[in-house]
């Protein structure tokens, strides 16, 4: 895969979800802010992806160090933003349906998420801010 279509990808999905999560703000729209999750786990994939393969050009070639370390800078701010509109797809879930979504254990549980094919952003009451589980009480 080719590093500038890798970027693009990653910039054009991080620049759609910001838009999604705004359009969803608007229009109070649970069900929109919840398929930012899912969209979320693409992005992280896009930007392994690139720092695998911009690693290994800079191996490859010294001078390609300083190019390849901008370019992991800018996927991984690229990848932040995508995050960052999950965390307002998160507050729209809870704005439109009164349940708190807990980012933290949406990802501790991936690699069970995709083999146990359930859906993404899947809802964890909590009554702290994150910080406890109800059934923890």
């Amino acid at each position: 895969a080719c590093l500038v279509g890798s970027e693009m990808c990653i910039r054009d999905r991080a620049m759609s979800m910001v838009t999604d999560s705004i359009d969803s703000f608007v229009e109070r729209d649970d069900a929109k802010a919840r398929n930012l999750f899912k969209r979320d786990d693409e992005v992280d994939g896009l930007y392994e992806s690139i720092f695998r393969e911009s690693l290994t050009h800079m191996m490859e070639d010294p001078r390609n160090i300083g190019a390849g370390a901008s370019f992991i800078l800018v996927a991984r701010y690229l990848e932040r933003i995508a995050d960052h509109a999950c965390n307002i797809g998160d507050r729209v879930v809870f704005m439109a349906t009164g349940v708190r979504t807990d980012p933290y254990e949406r990802k501790r549980r991936r690699p069970e998420r995709e083999s146990a094919d359930e859906p993404a952003g899947e809802m964890t009451s909590t009554d702290g801010y994150y910080s406890m589980h109800l059934d923890e009480k």
